[in-house]
């Protein structure tokens, strides 16, 4: 029996002793065996059990990979589909990267990667148009996230719509931030061909020494998760780029990184600061976008302007490959006052101001009756 040798040896270790100490009279006889209880062992825990967490299947849910959207339900009458997620700057460190005329606001490439997503599970992957009505602020709290992919009136397409409200206000309204349409993806002539050669031949480089630097003075706040531009050209109203994301940006579950696709625009943006340095442009509409391949983390872009608020954009992986294409992207300017009142909450809205009075008409029109003691001489500033 192991445990007898081993008492045995610790008793001839103490043998030196003066009072050594026998073991084996404290302990029964090595091969003795102990009868069990006949009864069952009665286990009663100390901490109180507590329910686990429900899993998005119990609740009717499919879990969903991306990161913005976790969850989604089709709903058994219509076969409409509702994405659900959480906006969070703690859980999503890059949405603190992006700031533009002093507010944090969720990037508008981003409602446009989750249009994207949302179409794609829905089997409608080509997002005909999207059109920005809101900007999504940021608050410490988070917000809550739901994108809607609904009937039409218009056959073979879908309506997308994407709402937030505060994540600590939940009697709060939903707000809704864009809308447009889906339609299953046939391919057209709109699609852009390969890119043929990268630098691209004859384009002229851009110097980008300090061109974040001058976007923050104009307006444009980016963190380093939105500093992707590498290089840039120009060739004539065309504008090239190479973008990529650092590498502690996880691009894991999108389509396409928002911070990415947004980073692929940063060359107009240059382009802008040299017509106008005084203009804060953001993107409000875009029109037939297409996904050609997923989990980019570079890319190279090519900017072609339309008109002066309309550029197509057309991104490419580092072997030519078409990652997104987008037949037309709209910006229009704005300014500091109008972001910050359209990121304010609804209740913010409300306040208590004074109101100028205009001035009395020459000609008084009307007559006046004095109620109560006059203390303060009130009737000698009144008409007759």
């Amino acid at each position: 029996d192991p445990w007898h040798t081993l008492l045995t040896n610790t008793a001839h270790l103490h043998t030196h002793t003066t009072h050594p100490i026998t073991w084996t009279r404290l302990l029964p006889p090595p091969h003795t065996h102990t009868t069990p209880p006949t009864y069952p062992f009665h286990h009663q825990p100390y901490w109180a059990t507590v329910a686990p967490a429900a899993h998005p299947r119990r609740l009717g849910l499919q879990a969903n990979s991306h990161p913005l959207l976790t969850a989604t339900i089709t709903t058994a009458t219509s076969g409409e589909h509702l994405f659900t997620g959480h906006l969070s700057r703690r859980a999503h460190p890059w949405l603190a990267d992006h700031t533009i005329a002093g507010t944090g606001l969720l990037p508008a490439t981003a409602l446009v990667e989750v249009a994207l997503h949302a179409g794609a599970v829905a089997g409608y992957p080509l997002l005909e148009e999207l059109t920005l009505e809101a900007p999504v602020p940021l608050a410490d709290g988070g917000a809550d996230l739901q994108v809607t992919v609904t009937g039409s009136d218009q056959p073979g397409r879908r309506t997308v719509a994407v709402h937030t409200r505060p994540a600590d206000d939940p009697d709060a309204p939903w707000t809704t931030h864009a809308t447009g349409l889906l339609t299953a993806d046939e391919g057209d002539e709109s699609t852009p061909p390969p890119l043929p050669a990268w630098p691209p031949a004859g384009a002229e480089p851009i110097d980008l020494d300090g061109a974040y630097r001058r976007l923050a003075e104009a307006g444009y706040r980016f963190g380093p998760a939105f500093q992707g531009m590498r290089a840039a050209w120009r060739s004539g109203d065309d504008r090239y780029g190479e973008i990529a994301l650092p590498e502690q940006v996880d691009v894991a579950g999108y389509p396409v990184h928002p911070a990415l696709l947004d980073a692929a625009l940063h060359p107009e943006l240059l382009a802008v600061l040299d017509s106008d340095g005084d203009t804060v442009r953001q993107a409000f509409a875009w029109e037939q976008v297409r996904l050609h391949a997923t989990g980019a983390t570079a890319l190279r872009v090519r900017l072609t302007r339309q008109a002066p608020e309309r550029l197509a954009l057309a991104a490419y992986d580092p072997a030519g490959e078409l990652v997104l294409s987008a037949a037309g992207v709209l910006s229009r300017a704005t300014s500091a006052a109008r972001i910050a009142a359209g990121a304010a909450r609804p209740d913010r809205l409300f306040q208590v101001d004074w109101a100028p009075v205009p001035p009395a008409p020459a000609e008084p029109t009307s007559s006046w009756v004095l109620i109560g003691g006059d203390t303060a001489g009130t009737a000698a500033g009144l008409p007759d």
